[in-house]
């Protein structure tokens, strides 16, 4: 439940992915959503940002629900993001948070073992939500110089991604919770005929959480911006201008 489907003007064009609310180190409840750089990038971007939530079905191959039933959100603003070479990442705070309760997907900022299983949730295609399971593969980098060591590789052994999946989160579970540690970026082109509900060999890669973190820790962390004093307490200023009365103040 805290991950959405989104899409946004670039103009002259509407873009679609993924991406998901990130909880704060003490549960503030801010709208923090990530998701991909090369996805979303820019602040008119950002506020040009439709977000659905419960935008899904009960079963992979289900029946497609209607996206006029799902909860929007619309508009969000920048907060930080990164190119590709730099891990393909961007948060945004959203406008709002829907009527209906939401989750904010709890994280993990240290590097992810080889041994764990992994799920990626995503809307391919623009299509309602979907669930792939993998595990780590060997480290290496993606295109648009895309370095090894800020992206995992993950295998699929059920799902797929397609486009519309990307700047969608990365799950490890343990002890009945699911931790954030990786952004969708790139993938293999799936072979023709298979569906996101098959099994097949399939790889992609996401940017990792641990080299995010940096950049992303002080909202995430819930650090104060700092304290700005203004002496004397009170100040008296005039604007000059031509309109309407150059001399109105």
């Amino acid at each position: 439940q805290s991950v959405a489907y989104i899409r946004y003007i670039q103009y002259p064009y509407v873009y679609s992915c993924s991406g998901a609310l990130l909880n704060t180190r003490n549960s503030s409840l801010q709208p923090y959503f990530l998701t991909a750089n090369h996805c979303l990038s820019t602040e008119s971007q950002a506020r040009s940002l439709e977000t659905y939530f419960f935008y899904e079905s009960q079963s992979c191959g289900g029946v497609p629900p209607s996206l006029s039933a799902a909860s929007r959100i619309n508009g969000a603003s920048l907060l930080a993001t990164r190119s590709p070479a730099e891990g393909d990442f961007t948060l945004v705070r959203l406008s709002g948070l829907p009527v209906r309760p939401v989750w904010f997907a709890g994280w993990d900022q240290s590097d992810l073992s080889y041994s764990r299983d992994l799920a990626t949730i995503h809307h391919p295609e623009a299509s309602y939500k979907r669930i792939s399971f993998g595990r780590r593969a060997a480290d290496e980098g993606g295109p648009g110089s895309r370095p090894a060591n800020r992206y995992y590789q993950v295998r699929y052994s059920q799902g797929r991604t397609e486009f519309g999946s990307s700047g969608a989160p990365l799950f490890y579970l343990e002890g009945g919770n699911f931790y954030y540690v990786g952004a969708l970026s790139f993938g293999d082109v799936a072979p023709p005929g298979l569906t996101v509900c098959d099994v097949s060999p399939f790889q992609d890669g996401f940017g990792r959480f641990s080299a995010m973190y940096p950049v992303l820790s002080p909202w995430l962390e819930d650090q104060q911006s700092a304290t700005i004093a203004v002496t004397p307490a009170v100040l008296d200023f005039g604007v000059r201008g031509s309109w309407p009365d150059p001399d109105k103040r």
